[in-house]
């Protein structure tokens, strides 16, 4: 590892450290004003008269009551800070939701592998790319369930599947359900501010129990995720953060498709390999997200996602289309955008930047296609790979749940595309 890769680890270490005490600042800051105000009473403040009288009657002397109230304030703050970095708190992890009803609602397939699962609409699948649905911010930032709030410094300091150097970066809530009507009807979309610690503590959380001596304090599955019929709350019911991230397949110029491995730092599928692109969508001014389509947001940020993780620049890219939406189960409803993309460049042009190294591993996975690359060698390259992917070939044994599902959908939109949209994305190599 570069000393500018250690340099990068260390910084970003540090910067979760930072979040970690910005959510905590209350907390602090109640204790430094109480702190303060203690000095300077006995700093400013003194009784020099002897009689009851002359203390009542100077007004300097009141600062007594100020110095009581001070010492009271920092009292409290102690035994509060004692007791929370006493508080018997634990996370019971649950088993990953897998199978879900789907007799009504907005998704009519499920697809696992292994324990992950994803649901999602065949026919809104086909027809995202289409689509023009324009976005709607919602005013302020997702609130966490209040106990969590009441309990904060336990929270923050034991959030699950999160390291030190997991920062709270700004993320967007998808609070609308992506289904045919939606698409069809042109309807707007609504999102949220949000971010990485409130997903973890809303979206990861639901797979614990939290305890407090024992007993359960907080069981968000059974009472943000799943109704008691046993379906899925939609996203605009949802309470959750539901973090809005998109993947997406990178076919380049000299017929290859390009997958990356997840690195070991990262919270989800470790070193498993994982499409070319992957992450959570970045919020823009609500005057910029406000003047897009979801369509168009979401081809923008898988773009980013893209050009960040594989070296890449903006003008690199040939053309990028969607090519599916669903829910992970094991995210407890988490949406995620699914992408196709080609690029000009060529597969060994394809470098794996050192600011990434803690998240993807350096070493690039080729996978070749037979001839040139055009629809029906895409098809039959994403047809094999899903045949390795189920069988377990050598060399996809590994294979993260979000690449087989891109893979999956991908292969179904191309196998129903139309020609314009295939030229605009295979046209550049057979002008």
């Amino acid at each position: 590892m570069s000393i500018y890769s250690w340099l990068l680890s260390r910084f970003r270490t540090l910067k979760g450290l930072k979040d970690r005490l910005f959510w905590l600042k209350s907390s602090y800051l109640k204790l430094l004003l109480a702190v303060l105000s203690a000095f300077l009473v006995f700093a400013f403040f003194s009784v020099e008269e002897s009689s009851m009288l002359s203390i009542a009657t100077n007004i300097k002397n009141y600062g007594y009551l100020t110095e009581a109230l001070a010492i009271l304030i920092l009292a409290f703050s102690l035994i509060k800070g004692w007791s929370i970095s006493h508080t018997d708190v634990t996370f019971e992890k649950l088993a990953p939701i897998d199978n879900i009803s789907l007799s009504t609602g907005a998704y009519d397939s499920c697809i696992p592998l292994g324990n992950q699962a994803v649901i999602y609409n065949h026919d809104a699948n086909l027809m995202l790319e289409h689509g023009n649905n324009p976005l709607k911010v919602i005013d302020g930032k997702f609130q966490l369930h209040p106990l969590i709030y009441q309990l904060l410094p336990v929270f923050i300091m034991k959030m699950p599947e999160a390291r030190l150097d997991t920062s709270d970066d700004a993320k967007v809530r998808l609070a609308s359900d992506i289904d045919l009507n939606l698409i069809c009807n042109d309807s707007p979309v609504n999102v949220q501010r949000t971010s990485y610690f409130r997903d973890r503590l809303s979206n990861t959380l639901a797979n614990y129990l939290v305890k407090l001596d024992g007993r359960v304090i907080l069981d968000l599955r059974n009472t943000e995720v799943i109704t008691r019929e046993g379906y899925f709350y939609s996203l605009r019911e949802s309470s959750l953060s539901n973090q809005l991230g998109g993947s997406v397949l990178l076919f380049t110029a000299d017929a290859t498709i390009i997958v990356l491995s997840q690195g070991n730092r990262t919270a989800e599928n470790a070193g498993r390999l994982a499409p070319a692109g992957s992450g959570s969508f970045d919020p823009l001014s609500d005057k910029a997200m406000e003047a897009m389509t979801f369509q168009d947001y979401a081809r923008q940020e898988i773009s980013r996602e893209l050009t960040e993780e594989c070296g890449l620049k903006k003008s690199d890219l040939h053309n990028v289309q969607l090519c599916g939406f669903g829910r992970y189960l094991y995210r407890n409803g988490k949406p995620e955008v699914f992408g196709i993309a080609t690029t000009t460049k060529t597969s060994n042009e394809i470098k794996v930047p050192v600011r990434e190294w803690d998240y993807q591993q350096k070493r690039v996975k080729i996978i070749p296609l037979w001839g040139d690359l055009s629809k029906d060698s895409a098809i039959s390259a994403l047809k094999k790979m899903v045949e390795d992917i189920e069988n377990k070939v050598e060399g996809f044994e590994n294979t993260s749940a979000p690449l087989y599902w891109n893979v999956l959908f991908a292969k179904h939109y191309l196998e129903h595309i139309n020609k314009q949209d295939a030229d605009r994305l295979f046209g550049l190599y057979h002008s």
